[in-house]
């Protein structure tokens, strides 16, 4: 842990920024928020009374007034690439949203401008998840084999992409995508935070026609994905998250793993999670750790916040960005990752459009 709190200044001021400041709210001591940049002075200053934090509308000035150790960019597609790119030239580290351009053209763009630089990482939490970490640890401890397969079905596009290409450990490798979309009909009961019908008093609701993307993901360097997602698919409880990976000896499914011990014993484990406040414990209610037989796989280092994983994972995020803008440790996730992720998308995009496999191949970051 850091001697002293990682400071970062927000740069945009919409929902997602309420996630960092929150964090630092928390935990003082681990995490700062130095300011925050909005797009007009009157957003500014309803900020400013809200968290009683500096702001200000030009971010070159309150960088230099503030002086963090990172910036978060927390910008649209279509401006964050320059807003990063400037941040960065001026020496300044950057952790900017997911994605971190708009379309092909955007990615080449500020690759070509802070590539190479090395001051620019991504904010894509998704592997950091407390269940997701806890499954890399067990595929990279070889107990399943070298892993073929993986299907995810969580989140949308670069997410998942991350996921796959991780799970895989398949690197920035070229690829061909195939995908389609179809229709479903399917139940909304939730919207982004709460219940569509809050008392329980409505008429059921109908089933509505969603769009359901799916895309087969082959990887020059061996192995291949499966993604597949519906229509504000987050925070429908009726669409379980799902995680399979094929093995060579093995097969993880969800929280289950299955492998071959000898030539005669198939063996299985469950991945464990652990929570206080069950039965007649008194601890608080939130996530202590996860666990495969004996060992601890994720440890929860934000104990009191009473976080979400998505909480979770972006807190664990910012500490590996403040340790990374200090030279204290790797980058969280590097640009060059997260251009692909979205290279990805943008080839299922195209895939789905035309109806035909899309390459995935020489592009500047891979080299």
């Amino acid at each position: 842990m850091a001697d002293k709190p990682y400071r970062y200044l927000l740069v945009g001021s919409g929902w997602r920024s309420g996630v960092f400041l929150k964090l630092a709210r928390l935990f003082p001591e681990r995490l700062e928020a130095t300011g925050v940049v909005s797009h007009t002075q009157d957003r500014a200053d309803q900020v400013a009374a809200e968290t009683g934090l500096p702001t200000s509308t030009n971010v070159a000035e309150l960088v230099k007034r503030s002086d963090p150790d990172f910036v978060v960019v927390l910008l649209p597609w279509d401006i964050a690439p320059k807003v990063s790119a400037e941040v960065a030239g001026a020496g300044k580290p950057v952790l900017c949203e997911t994605p971190p351009a708009l379309d092909l053209d955007g990615l080449r763009w500020v690759w070509g401008q802070v590539g190479d630089v090395g001051r620019v990482a991504s904010a894509e939490q998704y592997l950091r998840y407390p269940g997701h970490a806890a499954r890399l640890k067990v595929l990279r401890s070889g107990l399943i084999g070298s892993p073929q397969a993986v299907h995810v079905s969580q989140s949308h596009m670069y997410h998942e992409f991350s996921i796959i290409r991780h799970f895989l450990g398949v690197g920035l490798s070229s690829l061909t995508v195939n995908a389609f979309n179809t229709s479903v009909r399917l139940v909304e009961p939730q919207d982004y935070g709460d219940w569509i019908d809050s008392d329980g008093t409505a008429a059921p609701i109908e089933p509505t026609e969603l769009d359901n993307n799916f895309a087969h993901l082959v990887f020059d360097q061996g192995g291949w994905g499966t993604y597949d997602f519906a229509m504000r698919q987050w925070w429908n409880p009726l669409r379980v998250d799902r995680v399979v990976v094929n093995g060579a000896r093995g097969q993880l499914l969800d929280n289950s793993v299955t492998w071959l011990e000898t030539n005669r014993r198939v063996l299985g484990g469950e991945i464990f999670r652990r929570y206080g406040g069950d039965e007649m414990t008194f601890e608080p209610r939130e996530l202590d750790h996860i666990a495969f037989g004996r060992e601890i796989l994720w440890t929860n280092h934000w104990l009191g916040g009473h976080l979400t994983d998505d909480d979770l994972a972006v807190a664990d995020h910012l500490a590996a960005t403040g340790a990374w803008a200090l030279d204290e440790g790797p980058s969280p996730y590097s640009l060059a990752e997260a251009c692909h992720d979205h290279a990805i998308t943008l080839a299922v995009e195209e895939s789905i459009a035309s109806g035909r496999p899309v390459r995935v191949e020489q592009l500047p970051w891979q080299r």
